[in-house]
């Protein structure tokens, strides 16, 4: 009972609990049949005083009334609501109204709508509830504590990924490589002109002079290029080409195509030319000279997808391995189009060795994350398929995805570490690099094919490049294929994020917005998607013709998307063109950018402002960490919730099958798990107060606000029912008043008529006064009258006093019978409370005892010893001994009826009995 609250005297309980009335019509539902004398009658009894009040506490000591039909909570809210003003008290007119229309009456119309709150007991509880509340508590508490660890994980990883990928040295690199090759930006346009013979004029007139610097004079390293990049080796030219086969057309547009043999310079799959190595070590002329007959022996024609011309660099001031791809493809639209691709990394990543701290943290933090869960799959996986089943859920192959791909990214960076650290330098090592850097220099001219025969023979050295090169495209595959994952890791390490936002509805607003808003999003996609691609391909056959960027379906979806249309891209177009392509884009702006993006706002918006009312008031972060480090101190030695959630959720072999969940059977369902009755009261609590805080959130739908008018027409049907009842029967008084009065009129009237028709008395002339004998006569008449009224009139008050003392007796006999069944009963659930503490203090007493030994006590103590010593006690001890004897007996029975009452049925049997005997108290009648 809550502190301040009076507790209600046993006269009190037993006037209040004789208004059966007023108790019967809230428990019903029939709220519009209270009326203000109903209300008053309650307050006579609570307010003695007359004060015209009762105080709030005075109020809520109504939950004391046993046969009261209304549940605690209803009470509660009852009482609250009728003291909206907060001034402390209740009048009769307030407690009506917060009858009629405050939370309980809410909470009856709920229950119309078969949404109302469930009866909440502090002592049991439904399964499901337990289960709803130990996934909502396990989710709550795992996002929370896996919050640090996000948090932790995302600042290694970030420690982790630029430890390993200098991204920023890398686009130095390439900016320096790009820029400096001014040539390069122009090539590509020179080619268009002229096609394939003018590239290979490009190739020895322009990239060459650019990457073999032969003059001494003025660069003083050889095969040294933009500064700080030196050549490793050399370059290589890569081709793939295709064979000549039949065309796929006809044989007339085959020959139109090609008079001589009718086929096509592009059949079949690509072939891989042997690759040509140019070492830089080697004089110009001697490239000029390979190159000239790669022209003159038509190495670059039709056949030709693609030209590679690739370099590898090293740059010493930021330790980094550059290969870098100029590549050449050529369309079968004679097109030639150019591409610059790069990809540097670090030639020692471990050159400084704090640089394994991050590697090591890395591993450790997802070693940590794979315990965690590998705590949740193990009992998953002995909960069989239906608890693997259960933990296969959304968050939990986010953990598992973060986890592998984490684990991933670690193995291919160390493959990726081996091939860098350890082959791509071996195969750099069987290149005489610095000798021949030292004959260079030496001789203050480039080498000749004899002089370089002199340190190493031509052919080997090519292959070593050639070696390098492979290795070195190798590496550059595994580099790119690191960042790419490195880039979708984020992406995991966003949804992490999300999981344990989870915690906080504060922080949870995002995703909850994006859940709530995602139908309605996708709704809006199909119409948004039909018409912005309506608009899209409409671009591409308008444009296409003549911007690059609008000659592909793919590329016009982008182009639609990322720019606009302008006066310089319609300019060369025809006056009734150009209008078209005003309206087209006039009306994409208005209709996509403007309308149908700013409804796409507002359906966010609107699940923004819906979810922000939803959550309330929520306690903030800070507040929550506090409130979760009390609960794990109160829960600590707990069974594991993960643990319960499994084992409940077993399809097969339930823990506890029972749908009614009580603090006994959970404790006897999990106490191989040593779960301990303060274990299951505080699941019973808790589950208790998240259903109670459950029960108040509703959400009325359009069919639920027809049912509620329905409710309402009923409930004012009822009032005018109510009404024309009291109407009626007023009116049927008063007409039964106005017949009584008629025959009263009638019997009046019937008198009058009878003295009038009863002989006149005759005056004697001379006398005013009648005879004699006639007024003796009326006398004696008068008096037998008045004796005979006398004698009713005294039967009546006898009557009515025997009555009287019979009514008295009655009511005193009700109130001993209420009295003894209050006290009995007050005795029973002291008697169970201390039966269910001894029982507790036994399990206590008894942990680890071993009761076959126990079972030989009984042989043991049957010796002669131990008999002469019994017998040789006083009778006064023989008398006590009887007693204990006695009272051991008759506590075994009550522990075997216990331990044999462990179903359900038993109990219901045991309290059947208790309840009949009640009734043999109460004279027959129900408690």
């Amino acid at each position: 009972m809550d502190a301040g609250v009076p507790t209600l005297s046993l006269e009190t309980k037993l006037l209040l609990q004789k208004l059966k009335m007023i108790w019967d019509k809230i428990a019903g539902g029939k709220l519009h049949s209270i009326t203000l004398s109903d209300v008053q009658a309650v307050f006579d009894i609570l307010d003695p005083g007359e004060k015209g009040y009762i105080t709030r506490n005075e109020c809520h000591a109504l939950q004391q009334l046993s046969n009261v039909k209304l549940s605690r909570s209803y009470l509660i809210d009852l009482c609250e609501d009728a003291d909206q003003d907060n001034s402390g008290t209740v009048t009769a007119e307030e407690f009506l109204k917060a009858l009629t229309t405050g939370k309980v009456a809410f909470n009856y119309l709920r229950e119309s709508l078969n949404k109302g709150p469930k009866e909440v007991r502090q002592n049991e509880c439904d399964r499901s509830d337990l289960l709803v509340w130990l996934k909502h508590e396990y989710e709550t508490t795992s996002a929370l504590y896996s919050m640090p660890t996000v948090f932790l994980l995302l600042i290694v990883y970030i420690y982790f990924v630029t430890t390993h990928v200098d991204v920023t040295n890398a686009w130095r690199v390439q900016s320096g490589l790009h820029e400096n090759i001014d040539s390069l930006h122009k090539a590509p346009l020179m080619m268009n002109r002229h096609g394939q013979l003018p590239h290979m004029e490009w190739t020895a007139n322009s990239w060459l002079p650019r990457y073999y610097h032969q003059d001494l004079n003025l660069h003083r390293f050889p095969g040294r290029v933009t500064s700080y990049n030196q050549m490793l080796g050399g370059s290589r030219l890569h081709k793939e080409y295709y064979q000549s086969g039949a065309c796929s057309v006809n044989s007339a547009q085959a020959q139109l195509y090609n008079s001589k043999d009718g086929t096509c310079d592009r059949h079949g799959g690509i072939t891989e030319e042997d690759d040509i190595v140019l070492p830089y070590h080697l004089h110009k002329s001697i490239h000029e000279f390979t190159i000239d007959n790669l022209t003159k022996s038509y190495w670059f024609d039709n056949h030709v997808d693609r030209l590679e011309y690739q370099t590898m660099f090293y740059n010493g001031q930021v330790n980094m391995i550059t290969f870098e791809r100029l590549q050449f493809i050529l369309r079968t639209d004679g097109h030639l189009q150019f591409w610059f691709h790069h990809e540097s990394w670090t030639a020692e990543p471990y050159l400084n060795a704090w640089n394994v701290l991050p590697d090591i943290l890395f591993a450790v933090l997802l070693l940590r994350i794979a315990q965690a869960e590998v705590k949740e799959l193990v009992p998953a996986i002995a909960g069989g398929v239906d608890g693997l089943k259960d933990y296969l859920g959304f968050w939990n192959i986010v953990d598992w995805m973060a986890i592998t791909v984490g684990f991933f990214n670690i193995g291919m960076w160390l493959y990726i570490f081996v091939m860098v650290s350890v082959d791509l330098p071996q195969a750099i090592a069987q290149i005489p690099q610095a000798e021949l850097d030292a004959r260079v220099l030496q001789n203050q001219t480039y080498l000749t094919l004899d002089d370089l025969a002199e340190v190493i023979e031509p052919a080997v050295l090519n292959q070593r490049i050639n070696e390098m090169f492979m290795l070195g495209r190798e590496v550059y595959d595994w580099h790119l294929l690191l960042r790419c994952c490195f880039f979708g890791y984020f992406f995991i390490l966003i949804l992490k994020f999300f999981k344990s936002f989870q915690a906080n509805p504060r922080l949870d607003v995002v995703v909850q917005t994006i859940n709530h808003c995602s139908v309605n999003v996708a709704h809006f996609a199909i119409v948004f998607l039909a018409i912005f691609l309506c608009y899209a391909f409409a671009g591409h056959f308008l444009l296409g013709h003549k911007h690059k960027g609008w000659s592909s379906m793919l590329g016009s979806v982008y182009m639609c998307w990322s720019t606009s249309l302008s006066m310089d891209m319609v300019k060369e177009f025809s006056v009734p063109i150009q209008a078209v392509c005003f309206a087209w884009t006039l009306s994409y702006q208005v209709l996509v950018q403007q309308v149908m993006l700013n409804m796409l706002y507002c359906i966010v918006f609107d699940s923004y402002a819906y979810v922000k009312n939803r959550s309330g008031t929520p306690q903030t972060l800070f507040a929550q960490i506090r409130s979760a480090a009390a609960t794990a101190r109160e829960t600590r030695g707990f069974v594991n919730l993960y643990t319960l959630i499994v084992q409940l959720e077993d399809d097969d072999f339930p823990a506890h099958p029972n749908e009614v969940v009580t603090v006994r059977s959970l404790k006897r369902a999990f106490e191989r798990d040593g779960m301990s009755r303060l274990n299951a009261e505080y699941l019973m609590r808790q589950t208790a107060d998240y259903a109670q805080e459950k029960g108040e959130d509703v959400e009325i739908t359009l069919s639920d606000a027809i049912r509620v008018t329905g409710h309402i027409q009923k409930n004012t049907m009822l009032k005018n029912l109510v009404l024309s009842e009291d109407s009626l029967d007023m009116i049927t008084t008063e007409a039964r008043n106005k017949e009584a009065a008629e025959k009263q009129q009638d019997r009046a009237a019937f008198v009058s008529n009878t003295l009038g028709e009863m002989p006149q008395f005759e005056k004697v002339e001379g006398k005013d006064s009648v005879a004699d004998e006639t007024c003796d006569a009326l006398e004696q008449h008068l008096i037998h009258v008045s004796t005979t009224l006398q004698e009713c009139r005294q039967e009546q008050a006898n009557m009515a006093a025997d009555v009287n003392a019979a009514l008295e007796e009655i009511w005193k006999q009700e109130d001993r019978r209420y009295s003894k069944v209050d006290l009995l009963i007050h005795d029973l659930e002291q008697g169970l409370q201390a039966v269910e503490h001894s029982i507790g203090s036994m399990g206590v007493s008894f942990s680890g005892t071993n009761f076959q030994q126990l079972a030989s006590v009984p042989d043991r103590c049957d010796t002669p010893q131990i008999l002469e010593a019994l017998t040789s006690r006083s009778a006064s001890s023989d008398s006590c001994v009887e007693r204990l004897d006695l009272r051991l007996s008759e506590l075994k029975e009550h522990m075997h009826e216990l331990s044999e009452a462990s179903q359900t049925e038993e109990l219901r049997e045991l309290f059947w009995q208790l309840e009949l005997s009640l009734r043999n108290l109460n004279g027959g009648k129900r408690a």
